[in-house]
């Protein structure tokens, strides 16, 4: 009789694991398929929430440009109305400026009349002056 005898070494934990077959293996990696499984769930999430946050983000931004020009338009106006006011200002100025340069004129420059053919009684003579026009006659 042959008696052959097989002597197993004995095996790490190391490559135990690795030689997992059945059974066990689908006992260690069920656990790991669920946490990996719950981790692209959040990040899905994560994700979407961000995707959220940047169609907010947008839709602010256009309104915050909006308001700008809104701001631009307002100002360009007021800058408008600001230009109109001035320059009606100056011309008012200018209109001032002649009126008294013309009452200085005439406050330098008075003329004088003399009376009215029809209205011998009263005259803006001196006396003296309409005396001598009588004498003269």
């Amino acid at each position: 009789f042959f008696f052959f005898f097989f002597f197993f070494k004995q095996k790490t934990a190391y490559e135990m694991l690795r030689s997992l077959v059945g059974s066990e293996m689908c006992i260690r990696d069920r656990e790991i398929i669920k946490q990996l499984q719950s981790e692209i769930k959040v990040l899905a999430d994560e994700k979407e929430t961000i995707k959220e946050l940047n169609e907010v983000m947008s839709s602010k931004d256009k309104k915050i440009e909006e308001l700008n020009n809104a701001i631009k338009q307002v100002k360009d106006e007021q800058d408008k109305q600001l230009k109109e006011i001035a320059d009606q200002l100056e011309s008012e100025k200018q209109q001032l400026e002649l009126k008294d340069e013309l009452v200085e004129e005439l406050k330098t420059c008075l003329l004088y009349t003399s009376p009215s053919p029809r209205d011998l009684s009263t005259s803006r003579m001196p006396s003296s002056a309409c005396k001598k026009k009588k004498k003269k006659k």
